[in-house]
């Protein structure tokens, strides 16, 4: 062990990790950034797989809603009174009704 002369001369965190890195910490490094590169890639694919069901999905009930909504509007229609559906053009929709009380 070395003969530590005062504080200055002990190693810190600082000084440790701004020392020259050797070859083969380099290479773990880069084999550590390749990974992270291979994850984030899968990851992007896994959510733009995900992206294109819930679009086909949405497109889905798109078309089952405007089905229903049609086929509600066909229902309204046939229970319509048929003196609204038929009303005369001359006399008003509303009639004059006097109360007493």
């Amino acid at each position: 062990m070395a003969n530590f002369k005062s504080m200055h001369d002990l190693r810190t965190i600082r000084s440790v990790r701004t020392r020259p890195r050797g070859q083969t910490q380099s290479y773990i490094e880069m084999h550590r950034y390749a990974e992270e590169r291979r994850r984030l890639e899968q990851e992007l694919q896994m959510w733009t797989q995900k992206i294109e069901r819930i679009q086909r999905r949405l497109a889905e009930l798109d078309e089952l809603l405007q089905t229903q909504l049609a086929q509600a509007q066909k229902e309204l229609l046939a229970l319509q009174p048929a003196f609204i559906a038929t009303t005369d053009e001359s006399k008003p929709a509303w009639s004059q009704v006097t109360l007493e009380y």
